[in-house]
């Protein structure tokens, strides 16, 4: 979809002040694929910018790499899909998960990692991501969770030589 200002696909809109904070900005893709970033000084910090007094007040967690949500979640950095994306982590006793969101839009990717969607703005560390994310699933025996596989479930995968294979699919129950 073409930026309804002519601006092409992206355009990059400066908040200031209150509102917006010292420094910050938003940057937005028009459309269905509608993507907001904060940024700072230092580059880029979440999706979703939080509201500049939650965030003052400490209510807000800025992290980069890897993230403890608690005991059981855990949030990890995964490049190359849109700046900021990542994947969360499930770990309840012996039960694993991991909540791709939009590392993977079809099930060929995870057969072939490699394999970008259109939507990934970096396609070489989207598909390292993919592959670091599949591997560790595989070794793990994570369920993956996919956010964008129409109505197929969840899936387990595991290693096949230097590929990965789907072992089954688990329907949501």
């Amino acid at each position: 979809m073409q930026d309804p200002q002519g601006g092409g696909h992206h355009r990059v809109l400066q908040r200031g002040g209150p509102a917006g904070g010292a420094g910050g900005s938003t940057v937005r893709r028009p459309g269905p694929h509608h993507v907001e970033r904060w940024v700072d000084g230092h580059g880029l910090r979440m999706a979703a910018p939080p509201p500049p007094p939650v965030h003052r007040s400490g209510q807000a967690a800025l992290w980069e790499g890897t993230h403890r949500i608690d005991a059981n979640l855990t949030l990890e950095s995964a490049h190359g899909h849109t700046p900021g994306s990542a994947v969360l982590r499930l770990a309840s006793g012996s039960d694993r998960a991991v909540f791709v969101g939009d590392l993977l839009y079809s099930p060929v990717q995870i057969l072939e990692p490699s394999c970008n969607s259109c939507f990934d703005e970096d396609a070489e560390r989207a598909a390292a991501s993919r592959r670091s994310v599949l591997e560790r699933a595989a070794d793990e025996g994570e369920l993956v969770v996919p956010a964008h596989f129409g109505g197929a479930g969840a899936v387990e995968v595991r290693r096949d030589g230097s590929k990965f294979a789907i072992t089954r699919w688990a329907a949501y129950a």
